[in-house]
């Protein structure tokens, strides 16, 4: 059970840091809810993009404020899945699949098989593990509901309707869109890229979870759990709830 949130460090200044904690999921959620137990482990953490990479963007020709953002939304995507390429290694890929063998504190050895099960994230960090555009025409990171059917929460056909539009695994019209974008310079965000990922909110990117772990079972859209800090107790829904009791 993976956990993620890049941080400020800091009150004053611009120190942050975007750390990766792992949870064991067979572990009591009560053990794994008690700081002094050390249920918790650091994994490491993800390196961001520097901040001079706009300015760099910036020097390009032919460079708008939209281009520049969609290139930098890009390297951001990119950068995120390399390191988990790094982490998803062929070792981690064997042992997801064939088990390892570990001897445990009683003494015995057992075949033990390292899944994936939750990864908690806020939504900005959910639209990189999902490989999507952050409030794109499809916004969720597990359905492809849109825009305009988002006033339907909490209908009676809202649950239905998500759960006939889940976000699938889609390889091979990436790998068609970064094809034409590495060898016939076609633009991130222009009308060849928007025509072809734009109706579901995909990037051009290779989601590492997919590529690596979906043929095994592991389905990387919903994998994503909700975010108890984020999107209820400093988010808006806090508030609207106070405000309907």
């Amino acid at each position: 059970m993976f956990f993620s949130d890049a941080t400020h460090l800091a009150m004053f200044g611009n120190a942050k840091a975007w750390p990766l904690y792992l949870y064991f999921g067979n572990l009591s959620k009560y053990a794994r809810a008690t700081p002094n137990l050390g249920a918790c482990h650091l994994v490491g953490f993800f390196p961001s993009l520097p901040d001079s990479i706009k300015d760099l963007f910036v020097r390009l020709e032919k460079m708008t404020k939209t281009s520049i953002a969609a290139l930098q939304s890009h390297c951001q995507h990119e950068l995120f899945h390399s390191c988990w390429n790094i982490l998803l290694d062929n070792n981690f890929v064997e042992a997801y699949c064939h088990g390892i063998v570990l001897c445990c504190a009683d003494g015995i050895l057992c075949c033990v098989f390292p899944h994936i099960f939750t990864y908690s994230a806020d939504y900005p960090e959910k639209v990189l593990i999902a490989t999507m555009w952050e409030m794109g025409c499809c916004p969720c990171p597990c359905c492809l509901v849109s825009k305009d059917q988002i006033d339907r929460v909490g209908s009676l056909n809202d649950m239905h309707m998500q759960a006939s539009q889940l976000r699938q695994f889609v390889l091979q019209k990436v790998l068609q869109v970064r094809e034409a974008i590495l060898r016939n310079a076609k633009a991130i965000g222009g009308s060849f890229t928007e025509c072809m990922l734009g109706g579901e909110s995909w990037v051009p990117t290779i989601n590492a979870f997919g590529f690596k772990l979906s043929t095994f079972g592991l389905d990387p859209f919903i994998m994503r759990v909700v975010d108890l800090l984020h999107e209820c107790e400093l988010g808006t829904w806090k508030s609207l709830f106070s405000h309907l009791i």
